[in-house]
């Protein structure tokens, strides 16, 4: 099992499942982080076109990239898109968790 440090604090693809399931701010938040690592133009298609293990998969780009863009436009999401959200981010867990050890 991979555990990540950051600022004391260890995680698990578990735990950031949890937040996810647990925190809406935490939630978007993790959609934004893998939309950033969407290419340029897998960003301006809402489409995963290069195959290299990090952003959105082919089946959840289009809905994921559209409500990462209507957040950044608007600054909010709709319950609806955040039932979305939560639905589909948690598959992400791995790539957020390589993402955080990154950065840490």
């Amino acid at each position: 099992m991979k555990i990540v440090n950051v600022n004391g604090t260890n995680w698990t693809i578990d735990r950031v499942k949890e937040l996810i399931a647990t925190n809406d701010k935490a939630a978007v938040r993790a959609m934004l982080r893998i939309y950033d690592y969407q290419t340029s133009h897998e960003q301006v298609v809402d489409a995963t076109i290069d195959n290299n293990n990090v952003g959105f998969n082919h089946g959840d780009a289009p809905k994921m990239s559209g409500i990462a863009k209507f957040y950044k436009v608007r600054g909010y999401v709709t319950p609806k898109q955040m039932f979305r959200v939560r639905k589909m981010m948690p598959k992400y867990a791995g790539q957020l968790l390589n993402l955080m050890e990154m950065s840490a």
